[in-house]
Parts: C-alpha cells; sequence; structure tokens
C-alpha cells in the first residue's frame, strides 16, 4: 500500500493524511505531506510521500500510540 498507493488508500480508517500541525513535515528541506497507516491496535508508521522523486520517506514507525497525536 505505501509503496503503490501512498496518498490513494484503499481503507480510509487504517491509512490517512495527518491533520493540523501533523499534516506536514519538512524532509530534505522540502515540506510534504505526512500520512498515518495503523500496522496494528496501536503500531503505526509515519510517512511523507514525495511524488517528484518517487519516494515515500518513513519518519516514524513505533508499536506504541504516538502520544503527539492524543
Amino acid at each position: 500500500m505505501l509503496t503503490t498507493r501512498p496518498t490513494a488508500p484503499e481503507k480510509p480508517t487504517v491509512q490517512y493524511r495527518l491533520r493540523g500541525t501533523l499534516g506536514t513535515r519538512t524532509v530534505h528541506g522540502r515540506e510534504l505531506e505526512q500520512w498515518q497507516y495503523k500496522v496494528s491496535g496501536a503500531g503505526r508508521i509515519w510517512y511523507c510521500p514525495d511524488e517528484s522523486s518517487r519516494t515515500v520517506w518513513i519518519v516514524y514507525a513505533s508499536m506504541r500510540h504516538p502520544k503527539s497525536t492524543e
């Protein structure tokens, strides 16, 4: 899903763009959208798709729920 459809989720309850101040992140000097993929009940992957370089940057991965989204 992250490699083939990083911004067009098949399951929007599991894969979605973060909101507010978490909605973007600067990666290598470029401001990109920041998305979340729920791996498990608490496990999360945050990623930033960069369409111009056809790259998905993984910026956070944890088996715990991120405190910054509470």
